[in-house]
């Protein structure tokens, strides 16, 4: 019986498919992928012969077309790509196809100032009715485009913008759009207006984050030309919660906002304490009216505070998806504008502020050497919305001792904000009129010799600079500034004698590491002579404690260690004397007590270090699980970490930099509680992690002896633990 012949068996889509010749879609895809690696004349060749071959289909006429404009694009020849695009975006049948052509054609003309051909292809991406997306930036920049190219009103741009507004399916885009209107009211001056259509679009919902961190941005600009530094501050602070890094402007962003917080806190204090004083010198009734004010504009001012609001999806990431061919990829109409002007030549974001960490007269080494303090910060935040009658009753300076204490505040706030001025802004008549604050209405301030010399310097080569002059000679004329005026060479002069100094004493360390006492003990007693009040003082105080430690009598060695202590008590030998002191207390001493080649210095800065075998292949993974680590507990401190060979058979990873061992040691302490789940699928059993002192890490590099400085900090980190 013959067997039914099934559906299945029947020659049709099988062997359609067999014949169906993908010859030409091959040879097109190998001349983009010759594109993508650079390979242009290999790219040109290939496509020459495509496009001789005159059996080639011509329903791949527009896919030919468009792969010559991508190979035309990757070289940056623009017309030659408008060309190719053009007969692509004639040649298509698809319709969405077709739109995403006409859209790139815009783009194109824009970037060679063909501003009508532009318009005339976004309108003909409109009369195509695309997807909402497509269709939703052509309009915009259509309207965008009319206003800044063809003189149309700003009335009836707002209006077309306004009109999107009302339709639901553009929600997504509705920061975007406030942030358009805002750069319509920026163009006409209008400040308040463009910051009224910011604040609208950071309270549009759970949308385009990255778009209200660029409306945070903008809104910084604005409170910072306005010198309203605080708000500028917060605004900026609020953008990098979800600005792109690619974002142009992403540096000088962060750079903003961090040269703002001290001078926002510098200018607070300011302003609290004149008005903690103005408030001192009312009269009973009149103060009770200001305090119920005061407490009542602090309760509305944080129930209207736009700033906490639209930032309920900071995490959120965008998403996109396509090929990486240049005309296939689908992610290209989801851009924002600020793409869209980045690549094709718009209006940059751009003002005047530079940063600049200029420095004169060895401005560096000298408030280093003067010791100048940290100004003190109000106690009070007046700003704050837990404010109460009763705080502001205590702060108030009603005596002369917190009255001085507020005037001293105010004095180095003044000092601070100056500087901040200079350095960081570069801008020296901001900075000029805080330093002549501090100066003539804070007469004898901590601060007043480092603002006249600042304004000595700020003045230099003009008549004023004479005054500035006379006063530091006349009310500090045995001060480190003075000095510098009447000898500019003082300071190259006053480190030669220190090097000299270094060079004593380093010789003199030598004989102690040697063993020999006798010419250590000679040494010690020539440099009282030789050096009397060196800066060295109290290391050679230290060492001539140390070079009792031999002894079988151990009481001289203890009455010198507390001679130090007393002598120094705050210099790191100090620090180190006192360490020494508990181990001899907890019958720990060891012969080489004193650290051999180490100096125990908690109060300098430290480091962190991992060292790793070399053969190990793990130190970039190690390196970046510890990025995340700091990313998560230390995101503040800025900590930085390298990695370098250490000898021949270790890998040294560093982390740095801590304010001392504390700071040191409490990073330690957690890390090494977190080891096996920070470095988790890392093979860790051969590493060694401890801290180190700036200065022992040099030496330690030096001798790459390990084992001797493991031994140094178990002795002397390790003690309390």
């Amino acid at each position: 019986k013959k067997k039914k012949k099934k559906k299945d068996d029947e020659p049709g889509f099988i062997s359609q498919l067999q014949h169906q010749p993908v010859a030409n879609e091959a040879a097109l895809w190998i001349v983009r992928s010759l594109v993508e690696e650079k390979k242009y004349s290999d790219a040109k060749t290939a496509l020459a012969v495509i496009k001789g071959n005159s059996k080639f289909p011509e329903e791949l006429l527009d896919d030919l077309y468009a792969t010559e404009a991508h190979f035309y694009q990757r070289q940056g020849q623009t017309e030659s790509c408008i060309n190719a695009l053009t007969l692509a975006a004639e040649d298509t049948k698809d319709k969405a196809l077709k739109a995403r052509y006409h859209f790139i054609l815009a783009q194109l003309n824009e970037q060679i100032g063909n501003y009508q051909q532009s318009v005339d292809e976004l309108n003909q991406v409109i009369k195509l009715k695309p997807d909402y997306v497509t269709d939703f930036y052509a309009r915009l920049y259509v309207a965008t485009q009319g206003m800044e190219y063809f003189g149309m009103s700003s009335q009836k741009t707002e209006g077309v913008l306004k009109d999107m507004l009302k339709e639901d399916k553009y929600k997504e885009f509705f920061p975007l759009i406030y942030n358009t209107l805002a750069d319509i009211e920026l163009a006409g001056s209008n400040t308040k207006g463009a910051k009224e259509y910011l604040r609208m679009g950071i309270k549009t919902g759970d949308v385009a984050p990255e778009e209200k961190a660029i409306s945070y941005v903008k809104l910084g600009d604005i409170f910072y030309d306005d010198a309203e530094f605080q708000p500028a501050y917060n605004s900026y602070d609020s953008a990098l919660m979800t600005l792109n890094r690619e974002y142009p402007r992403h540096r000088e962003v962060m750079d903003r906002r961090d040269g703002l917080i001290d001078l926002v806190k510098a200018l607070k204090t300011i302003e609290t304490e004149k008005r903690l004083q103005y408030l001192a010198g009312l009269n009973d009734y009149e103060l009770e009216l200001e305090i119920a004010k005061m407490i009542e504009e602090d309760e509305a001012a944080n129930q209207q505070d736009f700033l906490t609001d639209g930032n309920q999806n900071q995490n959120e990431k965008p998403t996109g998806s396509g090929s990486d061919f240049y005309f296939y990829n689908l992610t290209l109409l989801s851009r924002g504008q600020a793409d869209f002007k980045q690549q094709w030549g718009a209006r940059k974001l751009e003002d005047n502020w530079r940063r600049s960490d200029k420095r004169s007269y060895g401005e560096e080494d000298v408030a280093e050497n003067i010791g100048t303090q940290e100004p003190e910060e109000s106690d009070i935040d007046l700003n704050s919305d837990k404010l109460t009658r009763e705080q502001i009753i205590n702060s108030l300076p009603k005596s002369d001792e917190p009255m001085a204490i507020s005037n001293d505040r105010i004095a180095g706030a003044l000092y601070k904000a100056g500087s901040i001025y200079r350095q960081k802004f570069s801008n020296n008549k901001k900075a000029s009129e805080y330093f002549d604050q501090n100066i003539n209405e804070y007469p004898a301030n901590a601060f007043e010799l480092q603002s006249l010399y600042q304004q000595y310097v700020l003045f230099d080569g003009q008549p004023k600079q004479d005054v500035y002059r006379s006063a530091i000679l006349e009310r500090y004329p045995n001060s480190l500034f003075a000095n510098l005026i009447r000898d500019p060479d003082y300071l190259k002069n006053q480190m030669k004698k220190d090097e000299e100094v270094e060079a004593y004493y380093a010789t003199t360390y030598e004989y102690y590491t040697a063993g020999d006492l006798a010419t250590l003990r000679q040494r010690l007693v020539a440099a009282d002579s030789l050096y009397p009040n060196n800066p060295l003082q109290p290391k050679f105080d230290m060492l001539r404690a140390l070079s009792l430690a031999g002894s079988d009598d151990m009481e001289p060695f203890i009455e010198a260690l507390n001679k130090v202590i007393n002598d120094h008590p705050d210099d790191e030998v100090a620090d180190r004397a006192e360490a020494i002191l508990k181990l001899i207390n907890k019958g720990e001493e060891k012969e080489e007590a004193s650290g051999g080649v180490y100096n125990y210095k908690p109060k300098e800065e430290h480091y962190a270090i991992i060292i790793l075998p070399a053969k190990s292949k793990d130190a970039t993974s190690v390196k970046n699980k510890l990025a995340d680590f700091n990313t998560k507990n230390y995101n503040l401190k800025k900590l930085r970490i390298s990695s370098l060979l250490f000898g021949n058979d270790l890998t040294l990873v560093l982390i740095k930099t801590f304010d001392a061992s504390e700071d040191a040691m409490n990073y330690y302490r957690f890390l090494n509680q977190s080891f096996p789940t920070t470095f988790e699928g890392i093979d860790m059993e051969e590493s060694s992690f401890f801290v180190v002192s700036k200065s022992n890490y040099v030496q330690l590099y030096k001798s790459k002896d390990l084992d001797t400085y493991v031994d140094f900090f178990n002795e002397f980190y390790t003690v309390e633990d």
